[in-house]
């Protein structure tokens, strides 16, 4: 968990509340309104109105630029906050050198004329990205109107950036992990790189404030290991002691879900009332979701309440759901043949719990098979 705060009491050490102090006089910003991170001792928010390109914003007297390209726009403002981070990196206890490395930093330009600039700046320590910890700032009219730093610790200088461990020590460590056989690394799936891991370190008390993160030098493996499908795998393994920090699936499913009843109608909480469950070995397009709900293509999908173990056959009609990017058979009042008002006639509450309760014993039964 992580802690934000606006005291200036004395929980929060005389050196961060001096920088924080001088920092909104020099920008004449109400007295203790600035957002701190409880755990790095760092601004997590800073609301401005600097002005630092040509707009039309309160007090910006830059000459007018008109007619400029997108990428200029964008240019322009990176170049101007990089400018005024580095004029201001002490208060706001940063090291600017650890933002701005190439292929870094995102922008997205609104408007005419950049009326709208938003940049995302990723961190990086001796040229390694860190994982967790960025900065962002927005422009509006040509002033800066707010910059913050998320998750932005201290990085020890004992940390080693230099691996103790080969990249086929950490392939081996992610197969042992997961004890399932792992394809050659011409098979991988993203280029195995080093990584810095932020984590959290005690509670976010204000007494914690400056010690409240931590790092580790790790690899970042994406392999494919025998039978893998559609999963995209990633996992981080300490490039010094072999320990698996992570290792999941990155891919970004959709999910079919829709209310049911848990064990009964009578309205007693929590087995008598609705709640909302994964549509479970669901057929939806060309997919079938896993137990979980979830399936993988975009776009419009057609599901029934159908699939490879169950089909439920509604005496009130058929059931039939398009929808794009998940599947939501919705939630409704009333008994028998009642619906949410979509998804057909079959669309019911009994369609609903049967095809999970069914898809959930079957699993179960299939769980004992040898």
């Amino acid at each position: 968990e992580t802690r934000f705060t606006t005291k200036r009491d004395n929980l929060i050490n005389n050196n961060l509340a001096n920088r924080l102090q001088h920092l909104e006089a020099k920008f004449n910003l109400p007295s203790g309104n600035t957002v701190v991170d409880t755990r790095s001792g760092v601004v997590a928010n800073l609301r401005t109105s600097v002005p630092i390109i040509p707009g039309g914003g309160v007090g910006n007297n830059f000459a007018p630029t008109r007619n400029l390209q997108t990428e200029d726009w964008s240019e322009i403002a990176i170049t101007a906050v990089q400018n005024w981070l580095s004029e201001n990196e002490d208060d706001l206890g940063i090291d600017v050198s650890e933002l701005f490395a190439r292929g870094t930093v995102r922008s997205s330009v609104h408007g005419a004329d950049g009326d709208l600039i938003q940049l995302s700046l990723q961190r990086t320590f001796h040229g390694i990205l860190v994982v967790g910890s960025r900065a962002t700032a927005t422009v509006k009219r040509g002033n800066l109107i707010s910059i913050g730093f998320e998750s932005w610790g201290t990085i020890s200088s004992s940390l080693s950036v230099r691996p103790s461990i080969r990249v086929e020590e950490a392939r081996n460590a992610l197969a042992n992990h997961a004890g399932w056989p792992m394809r050659n690394a011409k098979y991988d799936q993203c280029p195995s790189e080093l990584r810095i891991l932020t984590f959290t370190n005690g509670d976010s008390s204000l007494a914690n404030v400056g010690s409240g993160y931590t790092h580790a030098l790790a690899w970042r493996v994406c392999p494919t290991f025998e039978g893998q499908t559609t999963e995209s795998i990633e996992g981080y393994v300490d490039a010094h002691t072999r320990e698996v920090f992570k290792f999941f699936d990155a891919v970004e499913y959709f999910h079919a879900k829709g209310s049911i009843f848990p064990l009964t109608n009578n309205g007693d909480s929590p087995l008598g009332v609705q709640t909302v469950a994964p549509m479970p070995f669901m057929n939806v397009g060309s997919e079938v979701t896993d137990a979980s709900g979830n399936y993988y293509n975009s776009g419009p999908q057609t599901a029934r309440f159908e699939g490879p173990y169950v089909k439920i056959a509604d005496v009130c009609g058929e059931a039939s759901l398009t929808q794009t990017d998940g599947i939501d058979w919705g939630s409704h009042s009333g008994t028998d043949c009642s619906t949410p008002g979509f998804g057909g006639p079959g669309n019911t509450h009994s369609s609903r719990t049967g095809f999970y309760e069914l898809n959930r014993m079957i699993e179960l039964a299939r769980s004992h098979l040898p």
